[in-house]
């Protein structure tokens, strides 16, 4: 189960749905450097699990990384 942890209630973090790229994280102020924003909890899967899982209703969280033609 994937969850979210946070210190408080952040309100000025809101989830907001793309026009290409499915739902995303905007902020509503300037985040300053360093500043802890949110923590994602969740499970880690490689490439070849990604694909055995990718349907419209899953979404695949990346980071530091590109997956062509997956959105």
């Amino acid at each position: 189960m994937n969850e979210f942890s946070v210190y408080k209630r952040i309100s000025w973090i809101k989830v907001f749905v793309t026009a290409r790229k499915g739902m995303g994280l905007r902020c509503r102020d300037r985040i300053a450097n360093g500043r802890f924003v949110i923590e994602y909890i969740g499970e880690v899967i490689g490439a070849e699990e990604v694909l055995k899982r990718i349907s419209p209703i899953n979404y695949v969280l990346t980071v530091n990384e590109f997956f062509i033609g997956w959105f």
